[in-house]
């Protein structure tokens, strides 16, 4: 009998460890990865005509005198969880033409500095037309800021074609 006791012990301790261990393995939701668009109202603007400029947050040798800064944010009200993972803006240069920058290739995100920021470089003069983030799980309808613009100079006093 104990060895018949123990057989059903042991299958329900089997069993039971089988079930721990589909628990243990099942991995956690993945945060989705969505898009959100920049705030309206914060283009189309060049980085001389937005009202709030500073320097601050992009890194100082990531940006030269002759070239334009811009600085977005993503608010805690945008509800994302953790950071921006990129950030990608189209602009127009002098003659009109499209052209696109993002934080991978021309720029970087900037952490631990309060809310979440992002930054890009380009040549001077260029206006930001639309730019789009990719976040986590963000609420809907959330939208992220151009907070400040860091204008450069142009060389030769003409703003740069390229």
């Amino acid at each position: 009998m104990k060895l018949k006791h123990f057989g059903k012990t042991a299958s329900a301790l089997v069993s039971a460890g089988v079930l721990a261990g589909s628990f243990a393995l099942a991995s956690p939701a993945l945060a989705a990865v969505e898009t959100i668009p920049i705030n309206d109202g914060n283009v189309p603007t060049t980085a001389k005509g937005f009202e709030d400029q500073s320097c601050d947050n992009i890194p100082p040798d990531d940006i030269s005198k002759t070239e334009d800064g811009w600085v977005f944010v993503l608010p805690a009200s945008a509800g994302a969880e953790g950071n921006f993972i990129s950030v990608t803006a189209t602009f127009e240069n002098a003659n009109g033409d499209e052209r696109i920058r993002n934080t991978d290739d021309h720029g970087g995100i900037v952490s631990g500095s309060g809310d979440n920021k992002a930054y890009i470089i380009t040549p001077p003069g260029w206006t930001l037309v639309d730019a789009e983030a990719e976040v986590e799980d963000p609420d809907d309808d959330a939208f992220f800021n151009l907070t400040h613009t860091c204008p450069g100079k142009p060389r030769g006093g003409m703003p740069s074609p390229r």
